[in-house]
């Protein structure tokens, strides 16, 4: 009996182990199958990254892009050099900020991209609020951005600027007109005649 028992109790401690050596070696194989994956995975992570990351193809933004550098502006009608805007180029050319009022306490920043075929402006104005407008049907030479939606406005009636309009006369010059929003009606324009300042 003391026999039979030793001889179960051994068959049984022996299907133990090789259940646990099959479990191990499943474990194994799952491990090395995972790290495999895990690599493959990071080498298309990585490979998506390099696309992500590649120059921005030509498109409509390009002629916003041609404007990098410094203008004087009017905006008074009177000739005179009123305040100056800062065009860069930035985010591996997929964006173009434009800095107005630089050195001013209502310095603002306009940042232009694209979004599908069309031209995507979001406007950091100096009252605190940022409406984002969109040109959908972008020309080489105008663009017409018209109000979306925006940040920190209560609402679309509240003061805010709802369009740009961009003339690009040459090279060197450059007009925009900003019409503001107030109590859901048109509440006046703003006109900016831009000179590129030579260097």
């Amino acid at each position: 009996m003391r026999n039979d028992k030793r001889f179960g109790l051994a068959n049984r401690l022996g299907l133990l182990g090789a259940t646990l050596t099959i479990a191990a070696l499943a474990g194994c194989a799952s491990g090395g199958h995972k790290a495999a994956s895990q690599e493959s995975a990071a080498a298309q992570g990585a490979s998506e990254a390099k696309e992500e990351h590649a120059p921005a193809a030509p498109s409509a933004l390009d002629p916003i892009k041609a404007l990098a550098g410094t203008w004087e502006c009017d905006f008074e009608g009177d000739g005179k050099v009123d305040c100056t805007a800062i065009y860069r180029v930035s985010a591996n050319g997929h964006t173009v900020t434009e800095n107005l009022f630089v050195g001013t306490p209502h310095e603002m920043v306009t940042a232009f991209h694209m979004d599908g075929t069309a031209v995507m402006a979001t406007h950091y104005c100096a009252a605190g609020n940022q409406p984002r407008m969109r040109d959908a049907n972008p020309g080489k030479h105008s663009f017409m951005f018209d109000f979306v939606d925006a940040t920190n406005l209560k609402s679309p009636n509240d003061s805010h600027m709802h369009s740009l309009k961009m003339e690009i006369i040459d090279a060197d010059h450059l007009t925009n007109t900003w019409t503001s929003f107030d109590k859901g009606q048109p509440a006046g324009e703003a006109i900016f005649k831009l000179t590129r300042k030579k260097s």
